[in-house]
């Protein structure tokens, strides 16, 4: 790839995810970046490292980078999805909630592969925020 198609494909990465992620705690179909995960992050690391950039906005790219770990597949989102509508049924204490939990829902299994998830994500981020130096 040469280094005006990466800076391309850093710059349009750059400008989309946070335009479409609202917050950190919000996940998009991995399908929806406009380009492979993959190849956006290796343009990102090459624009950083051909682009006399100040601190600040090595921060920000910094930032934007890691919230790559927030595109999952669609199978993931579904299932952060249901179990999050669950834990606000019973939140809400309805008893008319769709999913059945164990008397304690941390020890229910969907539980634990939540949390599961979860923890992935927040170790891509981890990851992602230490591939850059700032």
């Amino acid at each position: 790839m040469d280094t005006e198609t990466e800076t391309n494909i850093a710059k349009t990465s750059l400008d989309f995810i946070p335009s479409v992620l609202k917050t950190e705690d919000s996940f998009l179909p991995v399908s929806s970046l406009p380009y492979p995960k993959e190849k956006i992050c290796d343009a990102i690391k090459q624009y950083l490292a051909n682009k006399n950039l100040s601190v600040e906005e090595r921060q920000e790219i910094k930032m934007k980078y890691a919230l790559l770990a927030n595109f999952l597949e669609d199978d993931k989102i579904q299932f952060i999805e249901m179990v999050d509508h669950s834990l606000e049924q019973i939140d809400m204490e309805d008893n008319d909630a769709s999913r059945t939990w164990t008397e304690d829902p941390k020890n229910d299994a969907d539980y634990k592969k939540y949390l599961s998830i979860l923890a992935a994500i927040d170790a891509e981020r981890k990851k992602l925020e230490d591939e850059l130096i700032v």
